[in-house]
Formats: C-alpha cells, sequence, structure tokens
C-alpha cells in the first residue's frame, strides 16, 4: 500500500510539473515513432521476402533454361534409345568391354531423363561437367576401368557437388555453391560413375511428399496425377520413368524406401556412416 501511495504521489507532482496537454503530446509522439518502428520494420521484412522469392524463383527459372538447353544439343546427335531398356548387367558388360562408350550412355540417358521430367518434373539440375567426365573414362585402358565405369547415376539435390548450391527447397540457400564435391560425390567419381543430373526434393526433405518453393511439385512417372512421395522424390519419379538407372537419395525415416515403392522400383538403406565425413566452410 505504501508503494502504491508514494507511485500515486510521483504520478500527481509529475502532472503538475508537465501538465496534461505536455503529457498527452509526449504520449502521442511516442505511439507515432512506435508505429513508425514497427510499420519499418514490416516493410523491410516484407522488401526481404520479396527479394527472396525473386531470387528463388530466378533459380528455378534457371533451371528450366538448363533443361532447354540440353535438349537443344542433344537434338543434334544421333541417340541409342535402346540403352535406355538394357540391365544393369547389360550396361555394365558393354562399358566394360567397350562396346558402347560413356559418352554414348550418358547421352542416352539424358535424352531420357528429359523425356521423363516432362512427365513429372523431376529434374533440379543438369549437371554440366558429366560430358567431360564421360569422355575422360572413354580414353582409359580397359585395366584402368572401375566398377561403376560410365555409369550415368542421378543425385538427390542434397546430394553436394562442387559449383552447385544445395538449396532443399530453402531460399536461404540458393545461390551458394559448395566449394568441393561432397566425399559421396568424390567416391562415385573415383569408381567410374558419371553423375549427370539431380532431382527434387520437399522443403527441409522432412515430407513424404515432393515439392517446394523453388523447383515445384515431382509426380508419379506412372500416374501424373499421384505422388512419387519423398523425400528423395525425384530420384523416385526419375528411375521409375527409366530416365536412370541408379540414384542416390538418403533415408532416415523412409525417405528413399517410400519414392521406391509410390514409383515401383527398389531401394537399398545401407549402414549409416559407411562412408566419412568432410566439413564444408
Amino acid at each position: 500500500m505504501n508503494v502504491l501511495k508514494a507511485a500515486g504521489g510521483m504520478i500527481d507532482k509529475l502532472l503538475n510539473t508537465l501538465g496534461t496537454q505536455n503529457l498527452l503530446r509526449a504520449a502521442v509522439t511516442s505511439a507515432v515513432l512506435l508505429t513508425g518502428t514497427v510499420a519499418c520494420v514490416y516493410v523491410f521484412k516484407l522488401q526481404k521476402r520479396r527479394q527472396l522469392l525473386r531470387k528463388m524463383h530466378a533459380r528455378g527459372q534457371r533451371a528450366k533454361r538448363d533443361i532447354e538447353e540440353l535438349r537443344a544439343q542433344l537434338k543434334a546427335i544421333e541417340i541409342n534409345t535402346e540403352i535406355p531398356q538394357w540391365s544393369f548387367q547389360h550396361l555394365y558388360d558393354a562399358l566394360q568391354s567397350g562396346s558402347v562408350s560413356a559418352t554414348e550412355v550418358l547421352r542416352a540417358y539424358q535424352t531420357k531423363a528429359l523425356e521423363v521430367n516432362d512427365k513429372t518434373n523431376g529434374i533440379t539440375d543438369i549437371i554440366k561437367s558429366a560430358e567431360v567426365l564421360a569422355a575422360k573414362l572413354d580414353v582409359l585402358p580397359a585395366d584402368q576401368r572401375g566398377p561403376l565405369h560410365g555409369i550415368p547415376i542421378s543425385l538427390k539435390e542434397a546430394c553436394g557437388l562442387e559449383g552447385l548450391d544445395c538449396t532443399i527447397g530453402f531460399g536461404e540457400l540458393v545461390d551458394i555453391p559448395l566449394k568441393a564435391d561432397s566425399t559421396l560425390i568424390k567416391v562415385l567419381k573415383s569408381k567410374g560413375a558419371v553423375p549427370f543430373i539431380r532431382t527434387n526434393v520437399p522443403q527441409g526433405m522432412r515430407s513424404l511428399s515432393c515439392q517446394n518453393g523453388i523447383f515445384g511439385e515431382t509426380r508419379n512417372p506412372h500416374k501424373p496425377d499421384r505422388s512419387c512421395s519423398g523425400s528423395s522424390g525425384g530420384e523416385g519419379a526419375m528411375i521409375g520413368g527409366h530416365g536412370s538407372i541408379l540414384g542416390i537419395g538418403s533415408d532416415l525415416g523412409g525417405s528413399a524406401r517410400f519414392p521406391a515403392h509410390f514409383c515401383g522400383h527398389a531401394s537399398l538403406k545401407p549402414t549409416a556412416g559407411r562412408l566419412g565425413h568432410v566439413r564444408q566452410d
């Protein structure tokens, strides 16, 4: 009670000293300043969001341009369209024997992948270094060919490649390229594999669907009005449609197994920690 009386006395003294009008003027000024501050913060956040949305849109459009550029390049090249119909064993034997080149196989799967993408919208990146890598493999002597020599491999968008960003559907991660290949990619390349595309994921890779604000929604290769599942949904769609013979996803709670089931093919979840980790600064 004594505290309340003291506070009341201080307020009376303040009113007598400044006057009611001055206090009202000060209150209005404070309210205006507060409202202005809130408005400035809102406008700043709105502008930042718009910039982020423009950035996301530009990234998605760039992916589409790269797809169309590859399509135009392939039109001028003779393609063996039977290659994507081969079994893995047939393809492996043909590459190891040299009866078909890594470049021929790459072009055949690029062509098929674009065809599947038209139905599914599964491709996020055309890996432009694939042609150079395939050409290098084609001049290797037979005794230097690795177990995955010339095999084209598709990759989940979360797989890190030098010079490419890993957005996993987040605008904040657009245009932040990695400085080096991830350990997984280094191992695949050392065995002769040719990574040639990356494929779509749901935002944050925490969904059993497959869509995000950058690349849109990926559909089922057999029934485009249905889901391909997730989070390795782009891989499920691409392999299920025969646009890739072998792909890399990731799986904690079914992220590779669900898309495989939805899209009609097999998946394998290996033991965690089979490969090492390299820090990406």
